[in-house]
Formats: C-alpha cells, structure tokens, sequence
C-alpha cells in the first residue's frame, strides 16, 4: 500500500520532471553569478559542449528562475552581494520541489573551512575559481549523468511499487476463495460429496491460475511487453541463446556430462519482446536435460534457422519420457520412465511450456529414434510477421471488447476460463 513517504516522493519526482523529460534531451544548467563576465565564459563552454546553459545575477533571481524552470544542475558562486551561495542554496534545499536538484559551488576560496561548509548545507562539488575548463566539463557531465540516473532509479522504483500494489489488491480476493475452498475440501470425508470436492478443487486452481498469470505479467513487464505497445525484437541472438545455454556448461561438467553447443556462425535475431521470458524457457530446458543425463553422458544443443523460423533442439542422453508423460504432456511432479519419486520432472518443464505459449513459441518434447534412446526437446520461435499480426489481433479483440464486464480478479492474459 502507498505510504505518505512514497506519496512524498511521488511528489519530488513528478516536480522534477521537466528538467530531464528524456535521456537525450540537452540537459539545463543553471549558472549564478553576480559577475557578468564569469557567466559569459560558463555559458560559452557549456554551451559549445551541448548544454542548455540559463543565467541568473543575483541569488533572489536565481529563486525566481527556479519557479519557472527547473534545471538538471545549478552551478553557485559562493561570494555574492544581498543573499550569497550557501544561503541560497539553503533556500533551495528546504524546498522539496527542488531540494533534490544538485548544486556545484564555484569559488575563488579554496579554505578548507569554506569547502567543508558548502558540503554542509547541501552541496555536491566545489569547483575552485579560476576553473579549469576541462575539470569543469568533466564535473558537470558527471553530476548531470548522476542526477538524471537517480530520477530513471526513482521513477522505475515507483512504477513497480504501483505494480506491486495492483497485484497486491488482485491477489487478496483469490487467496480468501482458495483458503476458503481449502478449508472446506479438508472438512469433507473420502466417502462425502466427491463432485463437491472436485468443484471446488477446480475453482481453487482457477484461481491460483489467475494469481500466477497476473506475476507472471508483471515480471514479463520488467523488460517489455509487445503487446503493451513496445517493438517486438529486444535485439536478442542466436549468440545469446548460445550464451544463455553455455551457463549450464560447469554445471553439466561437474556431473561428467559433455554439454555440446552450436549456433550459426552468423549472429541470426530472434523476434521476442519478452528476453525475461526466454532465459525462463532455456533454463528450464537445460536443468531438465542435466538432471537426467547420466555420468559421462552428452547433451547437445543445436540452434539453427529452419523455414526461417530460430529453433533450439537439445538432445540428451536421459532416459527418455515415459509414454504415460507423453501422453500427459508438461504435467508437474510426473516421473520420466521407471526413475525414483526424488527424479520427478517438477514444474520446470510445465512452467517452460506455460512461458512459451504466452510469447507464442512452440515448445515440443519427445524421444530421440537412436537405439541409445534419450529425451529431445526442441523450441521454435515464431516469425517477426506472425508476431506482428498477433498484435493486430490482440488490439482488435480487446476493442471489440472494450465494454463488456470482465471479473474483477481475472489480469490481462490470465488463464483460460471455463
């Protein structure tokens, strides 16, 4: 829940806004100075290097400026007539809409005590007068670069706190049913109501589906979604896939497994918006194919371009899928073959399965034909086109469907409903 210190710095934040709208934007620099001439000499340099540079006189002007405009760095100088640096800065500081905005004092006193002063009341730099013009540069970058970093930290770390409480209010009412539902499967006998329990055993797990699509979207979220309106290719490779399978290698190595990698000599992209997603799949795929090999077995991973789709096939030398899992498909805590209850296959590859159908990959599983036998999975993903038109779709169907009422509880690309 939103707290009046996060409501707080909702506040700074969305104050600060103007002085950093974008990351390539010129950042704005505001210089004070009572002397004209040192204001013409910052301005020149600051501005040839690509700065917004504004100008202020006096202190009092400096406070005026500041109502109108906020800038990404104020440069200060210290001896001024009516208000001097450290009062204004003073000023500035107990402003909270502009108490975060960096100030650099520059001044001809170098006193160690006037240094240890302006780092008291709020300063984050102290350039001595006559300034070098590349130490000045360097500086301002460095500050401005800082400062608009910290407003990017803070505004993701609001965002996601908006997120969290979203899934926070979606999750409570499904939790109530599920304990709910629990309870109740827990006070009826074997022998009593079995259709009773059965029904609210699937409206449990209805539920916990819901909850689980919901954090899965916020997760997804975390590197984009295009089907929330970003581009479709996040500039992952088949080099990255290769990568991301070549993090199993100490693992498999560490068990006498051999873990064999191939990829196209050519970087090939693979058109997905969600790379979150793919590490999920790939993991999920190499743990499986680890677990089950056995010493001084071989896993081999082959990436490739196959009607000009990006497939990853891994094939190990496990026992196989037992014909009961693969008549029952990606269904969690299922043994593969004759293995012990401690080898069954968990969630990993159901949860690989689940990931994969929402970015619209395909993920398959089978036996290899060699008389050795062994297990096969292999990923394809689907073509930048396709991608393409399934957004299309998704945004006619979700105009076509603008007004109709949906359950409070059900989040965007929730399970399937009955």
């Amino acid at each position: 829940m939103s707290t009046p210190q996060t409501a707080t710095r909702s506040k700074n934040a969305t104050s600060e806004a103007p002085s950093s709208k974008t990351a390539t934007e010129p950042a704005l620099i505001l210089v004070v100075d009572d002397q004209v001439r040192n204001l013409q000499i910052v301005k020149k340099v600051l501005t040839f290097d690509g700065f917004q540079v504004s100008t202020a006189e006096s202190g009092r002007e400096a406070l005026k400026s500041l109502k109108a405009r906020r800038p990404d760095l104020i440069l200060l100088d210290v001896v001024m007539p009516e208000m001097d640096g450290f009062q204004v800065c003073e000023q500035i500081k107990e402003n909270p809409e502009t108490q975060n905005i960096p100030i650099v004092f520059l001044s001809a006193d170098t006193e160690h005590q006037s240094i240890m002063k302006a780092f008291a009341k709020g300063g984050i730099d102290y350039v001595p007068k006559p300034f070098n013009k590349a130490e000045l540069l360097a500086r301002v970058r460095t500050h401005v670069d800082l400062h608009r970093s910290q407003l990017r930290h803070l505004r993701q770390v609001e965002e996601r706190q908006r997120t969290l409480h979203i899934i926070a209010n979606e999750w409570h009412k499904p939790l109530q049913r599920i304990y709910l539902f629990l309870s109740k499967i827990q006070d009826l006998s074997d022998a009593k109501a079995p259709e009773t329990r059965i029904a609210l055993s699937k409206e449990a797990s209805k539920d916990t589906e819901r909850m689980l699509a919901s954090i899965e979207d916020f997760l997804h979220q975390q590197t984009g979604d295009y089907e929330s309106g970003s581009e479709v290719t996040s500039g992952l490779t088949t080099d990255d896939l290769k990568s991301m399978a070549g993090k199993w290698y100490v693992t498999a190595k560490r068990k006498l497994v051999e873990l064999v990698l191939s990829a196209p000599a050519l970087p090939l992209a693979v058109p997905v918006a969600l790379p979150f997603a793919i590490h999920q799949i790939v993991d999920a795929v190499l743990s499986n194919a680890v677990c089950f090999t056995p010493q001084t077995g071989r896993i081999e991973v082959k990436i490739y371009e196959e009607m000009q789709r990006i497939v990853m096939r891994v094939e190990d030398d496990g026992p196989g899928f037992s014909e009961d899992y693969l008549r029952r498909k990606f269904q969690p805590y299922m043994r593969p073959g004759n293995e012990p209850p401690s080898a069954a296959l968990g969630v990993g590859l159901a949860a690989a399965k689940r990931i994969a159908d929402r970015i619209h990959a395909t993920l398959t599983i089978g036996n290899r034909s060699r008389p050795s036998g062994g297990g096969c999975v292999m990923v394809q993903f689907p073509l930048m086109e396709e991608l393409a038109e399934l957004k299309v779709k998704s945004k006619d169907t979700s105009a076509a469907n603008s007004g109709k009422p949906t359950p409070k509880s059900a989040s965007r690309g929730s399970a399937k409903e009955p």
